[in-house]
């Protein structure tokens, strides 16, 4: 429906299609007149498109515009509710999934606990029963659905839409080679995109819902602290995935060469000091704790009235941030950071401390205008992000 033909008429046909719908998309209401002037595309062939885009109802005619002199141009918008776009988001326990319609609303939204993943099939039927029942409840044809996007723990094949490698309990083997978008493309028949939960993340609600192209914010870091640590990284408008998809995975950066022990087995890294399981960790250990509910929720309100052990804990953690991200800033050199995590949420002096710390052992004034923002986690919704691969894979055209 969306496809860029190979070559020749219909290639420059189907890329027209797409641009004038993509347009439509994010600029209406609009008219025929603006189509031509803004794109470059003849009037012939824009009346055709329309005319076709409206006989599949994915795009409807309302009002007049008014004008001085002349006939009336008729507006064009999209008709929201023609498609949809399944949101599946991945974790340790859980699957979420979200049905948003052509403008991101979303229409639909669930959660699945994942009991006894020990397998690839297990996992994938899991999947699809969610999409399934999700579609039955919503009453979707999965002929109107135009793609599935997915954000998922653990070390992806963005290229071929494998999960090489996710633990789903951290007492059992991790399960390897999961080819999620064969699985779900041969069920589904439409388009399929897998990437990492922080590179979805970032994409999805900075890259495409804020506009950073228009904003000239083109090179952020992203720092996601939760259970584990994540990190995401924009340069130049294009989110940087390197070597098998792994470019911005700051959680095993060494910030003390002789410190603790990570998960992985390695000394020192970030995950180690500043992930929500290792500053509850702490606090345990400190307090001589065996046997205890606390949370990093009760740490940073406890640091908050000015207890000692947590603020020199949270003081730490912050410490070993700064570090990492003071290594990342002259790396990079990004106009934004973006950090993500109950610290943040909780702790009331978390950023300020956390600034004042950079201060003191960045090198370069040049590098103490970057923008520090917060993400709260209210805000965080993966599986609504991953719907945004599938946006700009179909109505992006180069």
């Amino acid at each position: 429906m969306f496809k860029i033909e190979n070559k020749g008429k219909s290639q420059i046909k189907s890329r027209n299609r797409i641009k004038i719908y993509s347009y439509i998309l994010k600029n209406g209401p609009v008219s025929r007149t603006d189509l031509e002037k803004k794109l470059g595309i003849s009037a012939p062939s824009v009346s055709r498109i329309v005319e076709n885009l409206k006989k599949e109802k994915l795009i409807r005619e309302i009002g007049k515009e008014e004008t001085s002199v002349g006939r009336k141009p008729i507006k064009l918008v999209i008709n929201k509710n023609a498609r949809y776009i399944v949101g599946i988001s991945i974790t340790k326990t859980k699957i979420y999934i979200c049905i948003t319609n052509l403008g991101a609303d979303i229409i639909y939204r669930n959660i699945n606990r994942l009991d006894e993943i020990e397998s690839e099939k297990d996992l994938l039927n899991a999947i699809d029963r969610l999409i399934t029942s999700s579609l039955n409840i919503t009453k979707i044809q999965k002929e109107l659905i135009l793609g599935i996007g997915i954000a998922s723990r653990g070390i992806v094949d963005y290229n071929t839409g494998t999960i090489l490698r996710c633990y789903f309990n951290y007492y059992k083997e991790p399960i390897r080679n999961i080819k999620v978008k064969d699985f779900l493309q041969s069920r589904y028949n439409c388009e399929v995109i897998i990437d990492n939960n922080i590179n979805v993340e970032l994409f999805g609600n900075f890259f495409l819902s804020n506009n950073i192209k228009d904003n000239k914010k083109n090179n952020i870091l992203y720092i996601y602290m939760g259970e584990g640590v994540g990190g995401s990284i924009i340069c130049n408008n294009e989110l940087v995935r390197g070597k098998n998809n792994i470019a911005g995975r700051i959680s095993h950066m060494i910030v003390d060469p002789n410190g603790v022990l990570c998960n992985c087995g390695g000394k020192g890294h970030l995950e180690a000091y500043v992930s929500k399981s290792a500053i509850e960790k702490q606090y345990l250990e400190i307090k001589k704790i065996k046997d205890s509910e606390i949370n990093i929720f009760e740490i940073c309100k406890m640091g908050n009235n000015g207890d000692k052990v947590c603020t020199d804990i949270i003081d730490d953690v912050l410490e070993k941030l700064a570090f990492a991200i003071a290594n990342l800033q002259i790396i990079i050199s990004p106009n934004t950071i973006i950090l993500a995590g109950e610290i943040f949420d909780y702790y009331d002096c978390a950023l300020e401390k956390l600034n004042e710390k950079l201060q003191s052992i960045i090198f370069d004034k040049r590098l103490y205008g970057v923008e520090l923002i917060i993400r709260p986690k209210k805000d965080i919704m993966f599986d609504h992000s991953a719907t945004a691969l599938i946006m700009n894979k179909i109505f992006t055209v180069e």
